[in-house]
C-alpha cells in the first residue's frame, strides 16, 4: 500500500494480487486444515477398497466401478497429497508458494490419472465389443498421459528441490536433480495408484505425521525441532577414502549397466542376453555396496554418537545387497524359486530400513511411531519396492560419480536428518 501510494496507483498490480492470493491460500495449508484433509482422504481409500474387494466382485454395478475409480485414482490421492503440502509448509521444507503449488500441481496429476483409467476402460469395453479405438480416443489417452506426467513431475520436483537444500547444491542443481529424479519417478506412482493399499497406508503415515507435528509444537511451542547431534568435520583422509570408494563404485557401475545392455556382442563372451543382463544386475548391485560403504564411512565419522544406529542400518542395505548380487547371477534360472525369494527379501530390508529410520524420525508415543513405521514399510513392499530394489542397479553408478565428485571437492554431507 505504500508503495502503490508512493506511484499513485489505487489498484495492486496484477503480480501483487498473485503473491497475495498464493501466500493466502498457501497460508491455510496448515496442521488444522491437513489433519482434516488426511483423513478425509483416508476414509476414500478405506471406501474404495472396501469397494474393490469386497463390493464389486458381488454386484458389478457399472457405478460402483466408476465410484471405485473416481475414489482410488483421483479423489484419495488428492486430498493425501494436499495434507501433504501443508505438513510440508508447516514442518518448514515449503513456503507457502510452494506448497500451494504442490497442491495444485498434484491436483491436476491425478485428473489426469483419472482421465487416462477412464479411458483405458473404454478401450477395453471397445476392444471386448470387436470395435478399433478412433483417432480421437487415442489422442485424448496421449494427451491425458503427457499431463499427468508432466503436472505429477513437477509436483515431485517443486517438494523435492527443497528437501535437496541441507545437501548444500545451488539453486540450479536442486532443480536438475529434483527434475530428473521426479520425471522418473511420476510414472512410477502413477501405477503404484492401482493398488487398494496404497491410498490406506500414505493416509495413514500423513495423518499420523501431522497429528505428531500437532502435539509436538503445542508440548514445544515450537514448529520443529533443534538438530540433536552436533556433526563434526570429516578430515582430508576420511573424504579421500570416501571419494576412492565412491569412484570404484561408478567405475564398476558404469562397466555393469553397459555389460548389462551390450555384454552379448562383446568378442570372446560366450553369453546369451539375458545372461548378460544378470551379470551386469549383479554387478551394479554390488556397485551399490561400494556406495552404501562410502557414506557409512563419512557418516560414522561425522556422527560418532549414531555409531550404533548407522550400523544397523549400513548391515541391512548391506545384507539386502549381497543377497540381491548373488540371486541376479545366472547360476539361478529366471523362473527359480530361489531367485524370487532373493527378490523378496531385497525388498523386505528396504522395507526394514525404512521403517526403522522412521521410527526413529518420528517423535511421539512408541505405539504411534511403531505403527507409522510399520505402515511406511509395508507401503514400501507392496507398491515402488520391486522396481526400486531394480533400479538401484542401474542408479548407483550415478549416485558414485555424484558422491565421488562431492567429496572429491572437500563437500560435507549432512546427513543428521535421517539419523537424529
Amino acid at each position: 500500500m505504500e508503495a502503490a501510494e508512493s506511484e499513485g496507483r489505487q489498484r495492486p498490480t496484477m503480480r501483487e494480487t498473485l503473491s497475495l492470493v498464493g501466500h493466502g491460500l498457501g497460508g491455510r495449508l496448515n496442521v488444522r486444515s491437513g489433519i482434516f484433509l488426511s483423513a478425509l482422504g483416508l476414509a476414500a481409500a478405506i471406501l474404495a477398497g472396501l469397494l474393490q474387494l469386497l463390493v464389486i466382485p458381488y454386484f458389478g454395478a457399472p457405478w460402483l466401478g466408476t465410484s471405485m475409480l473416481v475414489l482410488q485414482v483421483f479423489l484419495a490421492p488428492a486430498l493425501i497429497a494436499t495434507a501433504l503440502a501443508a505438513l510440508l509448509r508447516e514442518s518448514g521444507t515449503l513456503g507457502a508458494l510452494a506448497s500451494l503449488a504442490v497442491a495444485v500441481l498434484a491436483l491436476a496429476g491425478f485428473a489426469s490419472a483419472l482421465a487416462v483409467a477412464a479411458l483405458w476402460e473404454s478401450a477395453f469395453a471397445a476392444a471386448e465389443a470387436g470395435t478399433a479405438a478412433t483417432a480421437d480416443y487415442k489422442a485424448g489417452l496421449l494427451i491425458s498421459i503427457a499431463v499427468g506426467w508432466a503436472t505429477g513431475a513437477a509436483a515431485i520436483a517443486t517438494g523435492l528441490q527443497s528437501a535437496l537444500v541441507c545437501l548444500g547444491f545451488s539453486r540450479v542443481d536442486r532443480w536438475a536433480w529434483a527434475g530428473l529424479v521426479a520425471v522418473l519417478a511420476a510414472p512410477v506412482l502413477a501405477l503404484s495408484l492401482l493398488s487398494p493399499t496404497l491410498g490406506v497406508l500414505s493416509g495413514i503415515v500423513i495423518l499420523s505425521l501431522l497429528l505428531n507435528h500437532r502435539g509436538h509444537r503445542e508440548q514445544r511451542g515450537a514448529r520443529s525441532l533443534p538438530p540433536i547431534v552436533a556433526a563434526e568435520p570429516v578430515s582430508g583422509l576420511g573424504r579421500a577414502a570416501a571419494a576412492s570408494l565412491a569412484w570404484l563404485g561408478f567405475a564398476i557401475g558404469t562397466m555393469s549397466v553397459a555389460f548389462a545392455l551390450t555384454g552379448s556382442h562383446w568378442p570372446g563372451v560366450a553369453l546369451d542376453g539375458t545372461q548378460s543382463m544378470q551379470w551386469g544386475i549383479a554387478g551394479g548391485f554390488l556397485s551399490a555396496l561400494m556406495v552404501v560403504l562410502a557414506l557409512a564411512g563419512l557418516a560414522v565419522v561425522r556422527y560418532r554418537e549414531l555409531r550404533a544406529r548407522i550400523s544397523l542400518l549400513v548391515g541391512i542395505s548391506l545384507l539386502g545387497l549381497v543377497i540381491a548380487a548373488v540371486t541376479s547371477l545366472p547360476l539361478f534360472d529366471a523362473a527359480s524359486p530361489i531367485r524370487w525369494a532373493g527378490v523378496l527379501a531385497t525388498v523386505l530390508c528396504g522395507a526394514v530400513f525404512l521403517a526403522t529410520v522412521a521410527y526413529w524420525r518420528i517423535r511421539g508415543s512408541r505405539g504411534m511411531r511403531s505403527g507409522v513405521a510399520v505402515a511406511i514399510g509395508a507401503g514400501y513392499s507392496v507398491t515402488v519396492g520391486f522396481i526400486v530394489t531394480f533400479a538401484v542397479a542401474f542408479l548407483a553408478p550415478i549416485t558414485g560419480l555424484l558422491l565421488a565428485l562431492w567429496m572429491s571437492r572437500g563437500s560435507r554431507l549432512d546427513t543428521a536428518g535421517a539419523l537424529n
